[in-house]
Protein backbone atom coordinates (compact mmCIF):
# COMPACT_ATOMS: atom_id res chain seq x y z
CA UNK A 1 0.00 0.00 0.00
CA UNK A 2 2.89 2.37 0.75
CA UNK A 3 4.08 2.03 -2.85
CA UNK A 4 0.64 2.94 -4.16
CA UNK A 5 0.41 6.00 -1.92
CA UNK A 6 3.89 7.19 -2.96
CA UNK A 7 2.95 6.81 -6.63
CA UNK A 8 -0.27 8.78 -6.22
CA UNK A 9 1.52 11.60 -4.36
CA UNK A 10 3.95 11.85 -7.26
CA UNK A 11 1.02 11.79 -9.68
CA UNK A 12 -0.73 14.55 -7.69
CA UNK A 13 2.36 16.72 -8.06
CA UNK A 14 2.35 16.10 -11.80
CA UNK A 15 -1.35 16.92 -12.14
CA UNK A 16 -0.78 20.17 -10.25
CA UNK A 17 2.02 21.21 -12.59
CA UNK A 18 -0.09 20.18 -15.60
CA UNK A 19 -2.97 22.39 -14.38
CA UNK A 20 -0.49 25.22 -13.84
CA UNK A 21 0.68 25.04 -17.47
CA UNK A 22 -2.93 25.05 -18.70
CA UNK A 23 -3.67 28.08 -16.52
CA UNK A 24 -0.57 29.87 -17.85
CA UNK A 25 -1.83 29.28 -21.39
CA UNK A 26 -4.88 31.35 -20.42
CA UNK A 27 -7.23 31.96 -23.32
CA UNK A 28 -5.02 29.83 -25.54
CA UNK A 29 -5.94 26.73 -23.48
CA UNK A 30 -8.74 25.76 -25.84
CA UNK A 31 -9.22 22.81 -28.16
CA UNK A 32 -6.58 23.99 -30.60
CA UNK A 33 -3.91 23.57 -27.93
CA UNK A 34 -5.63 20.49 -26.47
CA UNK A 35 -5.31 18.71 -29.81
CA UNK A 36 -1.57 19.13 -29.77
CA UNK A 37 -1.28 18.22 -26.09
CA UNK A 38 -2.91 14.88 -26.87
CA UNK A 39 -0.89 14.35 -30.05
CA UNK A 40 2.39 14.85 -28.17
CA UNK A 41 1.22 12.67 -25.27
CA UNK A 42 0.04 9.92 -27.62
CA UNK A 43 3.30 9.96 -29.61
CA UNK A 44 5.30 9.67 -26.37
CA UNK A 45 3.14 6.79 -25.11
CA UNK A 46 3.29 4.89 -28.41
CA UNK A 47 7.08 5.19 -28.39
CA UNK A 48 7.32 3.98 -24.77
CA UNK A 49 4.92 1.11 -25.51
CA UNK A 50 7.03 0.14 -28.53
CA UNK A 51 10.20 0.09 -26.43
CA UNK A 52 8.63 -1.90 -23.59
CA UNK A 53 6.42 -4.38 -25.48
CA UNK A 54 7.92 -4.36 -28.99
CA UNK A 55 4.76 -2.92 -30.58
CA UNK A 56 3.26 0.58 -30.47
CA UNK A 57 -0.38 -0.46 -30.08
CA UNK A 58 -1.70 -2.71 -27.27
CA UNK A 59 -3.50 -5.94 -28.12
CA UNK A 60 -6.59 -7.27 -26.33
CA UNK A 61 -7.90 -10.81 -26.01
CA UNK A 62 -11.26 -9.57 -24.72
CA UNK A 63 -13.03 -6.72 -26.49
CA UNK A 64 -14.77 -5.60 -23.30
CA UNK A 65 -11.49 -4.30 -21.86
CA UNK A 66 -10.90 -2.27 -25.01
CA UNK A 67 -14.39 -0.79 -24.66
CA UNK A 68 -13.83 0.01 -20.97
CA UNK A 69 -10.63 1.89 -21.77
CA UNK A 70 -12.14 3.60 -24.79
CA UNK A 71 -15.02 4.93 -22.72
CA UNK A 72 -12.57 5.89 -19.98
CA UNK A 73 -10.47 7.90 -22.44
CA UNK A 74 -13.43 9.77 -23.89
CA UNK A 75 -14.97 10.55 -20.49
CA UNK A 76 -11.79 11.25 -18.54
CA UNK A 77 -9.76 13.04 -21.18
CA UNK A 78 -12.13 14.63 -23.69
CA UNK A 79 -15.06 15.55 -21.44
CA UNK A 80 -12.68 16.15 -18.52
CA UNK A 81 -10.57 18.58 -20.53
CA UNK A 82 -13.69 20.36 -21.81
CA UNK A 83 -14.75 20.93 -18.21
CA UNK A 84 -11.27 21.96 -17.05
CA UNK A 85 -10.49 24.49 -19.77
CA UNK A 86 -13.96 25.95 -19.25
CA UNK A 87 -13.53 26.24 -15.46
CA UNK A 88 -9.94 27.57 -15.28
CA UNK A 89 -10.57 31.08 -16.65
CA UNK A 90 -13.71 31.42 -14.51
CA UNK A 91 -12.42 30.49 -11.04
CA UNK A 92 -8.68 29.83 -11.42
CA UNK A 93 -6.57 26.70 -10.89
CA UNK A 94 -6.66 26.81 -7.07
CA UNK A 95 -10.44 26.50 -6.79
CA UNK A 96 -10.64 24.04 -9.68
CA UNK A 97 -8.26 21.66 -7.92
CA UNK A 98 -9.96 22.21 -4.58
CA UNK A 99 -13.37 21.36 -6.01
CA UNK A 100 -11.84 18.20 -7.46
CA UNK A 101 -11.57 16.89 -3.90
CA UNK A 102 -15.28 16.11 -4.26
CA UNK A 103 -14.04 13.27 -6.45
CA UNK A 104 -13.01 11.51 -3.22
CA UNK A 105 -16.60 11.10 -2.07
CA UNK A 106 -17.72 10.14 -5.57
CA UNK A 107 -14.97 7.53 -5.91
CA UNK A 108 -15.61 5.94 -2.53
CA UNK A 109 -19.29 5.65 -3.37
CA UNK A 110 -18.48 4.13 -6.79
CA UNK A 111 -16.00 1.70 -5.24
CA UNK A 112 -18.53 0.63 -2.60
CA UNK A 113 -21.56 0.42 -4.91
CA UNK A 114 -19.97 -1.33 -7.88
CA UNK A 115 -16.64 -2.86 -6.88
CA UNK A 116 -17.60 -3.88 -3.33
CA UNK A 117 -14.82 -1.81 -1.73
CA UNK A 118 -15.65 -1.17 1.92
CA UNK A 119 -15.69 2.16 3.76
CA UNK A 120 -14.90 2.50 7.46
CA UNK A 121 -17.82 4.09 9.39
CA UNK A 122 -15.55 7.01 10.28
CA UNK A 123 -15.11 7.50 6.56
CA UNK A 124 -18.45 9.28 6.39
CA UNK A 125 -17.14 11.87 8.87
CA UNK A 126 -14.07 12.34 6.70
CA UNK A 127 -16.24 12.84 3.62
CA UNK A 128 -18.08 15.57 5.54
CA UNK A 129 -14.71 17.17 6.32
CA UNK A 130 -13.85 17.20 2.64
CA UNK A 131 -17.11 18.82 1.61
CA UNK A 132 -17.04 21.31 4.52
CA UNK A 133 -13.54 22.41 3.52
CA UNK A 134 -14.66 22.97 -0.07
CA UNK A 135 -17.70 24.97 1.01
CA UNK A 136 -15.61 27.04 3.42
CA UNK A 137 -13.12 27.98 0.71
CA UNK A 138 -15.85 28.83 -1.82
CA UNK A 139 -17.92 30.95 0.58
CA UNK A 140 -14.77 32.86 1.52
CA UNK A 141 -14.26 33.95 -2.09
CA UNK A 142 -15.82 37.40 -2.33
CA UNK A 143 -17.13 38.26 -5.75
CA UNK A 144 -19.19 41.08 -7.18
CA UNK A 145 -22.77 40.55 -8.27
CA UNK A 146 -21.77 40.40 -11.95
CA UNK A 147 -19.09 37.77 -11.22
CA UNK A 148 -21.36 35.42 -9.28
CA UNK A 149 -22.59 33.75 -12.44
CA UNK A 150 -18.98 33.05 -13.47
CA UNK A 151 -18.26 31.59 -10.03
CA UNK A 152 -21.32 29.34 -10.17
CA UNK A 153 -20.53 28.21 -13.72
CA UNK A 154 -16.91 27.50 -12.80
CA UNK A 155 -17.99 25.46 -9.78
CA UNK A 156 -20.39 23.39 -11.89
CA UNK A 157 -17.72 22.72 -14.52
CA UNK A 158 -15.26 21.68 -11.79
CA UNK A 159 -17.78 19.29 -10.23
CA UNK A 160 -18.43 17.87 -13.69
CA UNK A 161 -14.68 17.39 -14.06
CA UNK A 162 -14.62 15.47 -10.77
CA UNK A 163 -17.47 13.24 -11.91
CA UNK A 164 -15.75 12.55 -15.25
CA UNK A 165 -12.50 11.61 -13.49
CA UNK A 166 -14.34 9.32 -11.05
CA UNK A 167 -16.19 7.47 -13.81
CA UNK A 168 -13.03 7.30 -15.92
CA UNK A 169 -11.04 5.76 -13.04
CA UNK A 170 -13.77 3.22 -12.38
CA UNK A 171 -13.84 2.10 -16.03
CA UNK A 172 -10.04 1.93 -16.15
CA UNK A 173 -9.87 -0.22 -13.04
CA UNK A 174 -12.29 -2.70 -14.60
CA UNK A 175 -9.68 -3.23 -17.33
CA UNK A 176 -6.72 -3.24 -14.93
CA UNK A 177 -8.39 -5.93 -12.83
CA UNK A 178 -8.58 -8.01 -16.00
CA UNK A 179 -4.80 -8.05 -16.28
CA UNK A 180 -4.23 -5.12 -18.65
CA UNK A 181 -0.94 -3.38 -17.86
CA UNK A 182 -1.05 0.29 -16.81
CA UNK A 183 1.03 1.34 -19.83
CA UNK A 184 -1.24 -0.48 -22.29
CA UNK A 185 -4.32 0.93 -20.57
CA UNK A 186 -2.98 4.48 -20.69
CA UNK A 187 -1.93 4.21 -24.34
CA UNK A 188 -5.33 2.83 -25.34
CA UNK A 189 -7.13 5.63 -23.50
CA UNK A 190 -4.99 8.23 -25.27
CA UNK A 191 -5.72 6.70 -28.68
CA UNK A 192 -9.45 7.04 -28.13
CA UNK A 193 -9.10 10.46 -26.49
CA UNK A 194 -6.99 11.90 -29.31
CA UNK A 195 -9.53 10.81 -31.91
CA UNK A 196 -12.32 12.21 -29.72
CA UNK A 197 -10.59 15.57 -29.29
CA UNK A 198 -10.05 15.98 -33.05
CA UNK A 199 -13.69 15.07 -33.78
CA UNK A 200 -14.87 17.55 -31.14
CA UNK A 201 -12.58 20.27 -32.49
CA UNK A 202 -13.76 19.66 -36.07
CA UNK A 203 -17.38 19.89 -34.94
CA UNK A 204 -16.66 23.13 -33.06
CA UNK A 205 -14.99 24.66 -36.14
CA UNK A 206 -14.37 28.40 -35.98
CA UNK A 207 -15.84 28.60 -32.47
CA UNK A 208 -12.59 27.15 -31.07
CA UNK A 209 -11.16 30.67 -31.15
CA UNK A 210 -7.39 30.03 -31.23
CA UNK A 211 -5.55 29.22 -34.46
CA UNK A 212 -2.17 27.53 -34.80
CA UNK A 213 -0.73 30.78 -36.16
CA UNK A 214 -1.70 32.48 -32.89
CA UNK A 215 0.60 30.23 -30.86
CA UNK A 216 4.01 31.58 -29.93
CA UNK A 217 7.21 29.74 -28.99
CA UNK A 218 6.52 29.93 -25.24
CA UNK A 219 3.01 28.56 -25.87
CA UNK A 220 4.44 25.50 -27.61
CA UNK A 221 6.79 24.96 -24.66
CA UNK A 222 3.85 25.03 -22.22
CA UNK A 223 1.86 22.69 -24.48
CA UNK A 224 4.73 20.19 -24.63
CA UNK A 225 5.35 20.26 -20.87
CA UNK A 226 1.62 19.96 -20.14
CA UNK A 227 1.46 16.88 -22.39
CA UNK A 228 4.50 15.13 -20.94
CA UNK A 229 3.77 15.90 -17.28
CA UNK A 230 0.00 15.30 -17.33
CA UNK A 231 -1.26 12.65 -19.80
CA UNK A 232 2.10 10.83 -19.90
CA UNK A 233 3.87 10.78 -16.53
CA UNK A 234 1.10 11.53 -14.03
CA UNK A 235 -1.50 9.23 -15.58
CA UNK A 236 1.01 6.37 -15.74
CA UNK A 237 1.86 6.86 -12.05
CA UNK A 238 -1.80 6.98 -10.99
CA UNK A 239 -2.66 3.92 -13.10
CA UNK A 240 0.24 1.95 -11.66
CA UNK A 241 -0.90 2.92 -8.15
CA UNK A 242 -4.28 1.24 -8.75
CA UNK A 243 -2.44 -2.09 -8.72
CA UNK A 244 -1.54 -1.53 -5.05
CA UNK A 245 -4.41 0.50 -3.55
CA UNK A 246 -8.18 0.80 -3.87
CA UNK A 247 -9.99 3.22 -6.15
CA UNK A 248 -11.06 5.38 -3.21
CA UNK A 249 -7.59 5.61 -1.66
CA UNK A 250 -6.05 6.51 -5.03
CA UNK A 251 -8.58 9.28 -5.57
CA UNK A 252 -8.03 10.53 -2.02
CA UNK A 253 -4.26 10.84 -2.29
CA UNK A 254 -4.52 12.57 -5.66
CA UNK A 255 -6.42 15.36 -3.93
CA UNK A 256 -3.21 16.65 -2.35
CA UNK A 257 -3.01 18.84 -5.45
CA UNK A 258 -4.92 21.79 -3.87
CA UNK A 259 -2.28 22.14 -1.14
CA UNK A 260 0.47 22.27 -3.73
CA UNK A 261 -1.52 24.78 -5.77
CA UNK A 262 -1.85 27.06 -2.73
CA UNK A 263 1.87 27.71 -2.93
CA UNK A 264 1.99 27.89 -6.73
CA UNK A 265 -0.96 30.31 -6.88
CA UNK A 266 0.81 32.58 -4.42
CA UNK A 267 4.18 32.39 -6.19
CA UNK A 268 3.16 32.32 -9.85
CA UNK A 269 -0.12 34.25 -9.93
CA UNK A 270 0.56 36.48 -6.89
CA UNK A 271 -2.89 35.47 -5.63
CA UNK A 272 -3.77 36.68 -2.14
CA UNK A 273 -4.54 33.58 -0.09
CA UNK A 274 -6.73 34.32 2.92
CA UNK A 275 -6.39 32.29 6.15
CA UNK A 276 -9.94 30.94 5.78
CA UNK A 277 -9.10 29.66 2.29
CA UNK A 278 -6.02 27.91 3.69
CA UNK A 279 -8.13 26.43 6.51
CA UNK A 280 -10.75 25.16 4.07
CA UNK A 281 -8.10 23.62 1.82
CA UNK A 282 -6.35 21.90 4.73
CA UNK A 283 -9.68 20.62 6.07
CA UNK A 284 -10.63 19.16 2.70
CA UNK A 285 -7.23 17.59 2.14
CA UNK A 286 -7.09 16.25 5.71
CA UNK A 287 -10.38 14.51 5.04
CA UNK A 288 -8.92 12.83 1.96
CA UNK A 289 -5.82 11.67 3.83
CA UNK A 290 -7.90 10.28 6.70
CA UNK A 291 -10.08 8.50 4.17
CA UNK A 292 -6.96 6.92 2.73
CA UNK A 293 -5.87 5.72 6.15
CA UNK A 294 -9.32 4.47 7.25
Amino acid sequence: MAIGIALTVAAATGYTVNTLFLALLGRRAGFTTTKYIFLIALAANLLIHLIVFGRPFPSFERIEYLLYLGASGIIGYVLGYVAMIAALPLIGPRLVLLLLTSQTAMSFFAGWAVLGETLNPLGYLYVVMVMAGIILAILNKRVSVEDRRHLTTGILFSLALGFCQTLSQFLSKKALLGGITPLSAKTTRLNFATVGVFIFAAAAGHRIGVRVSDLQRQDWLKITLAALVGPVLSVFLSFTALKFITLGVAAAMLQLSPVLMLFLARIVFKEKIKPVAVLGTLLAVSGTVLLALS
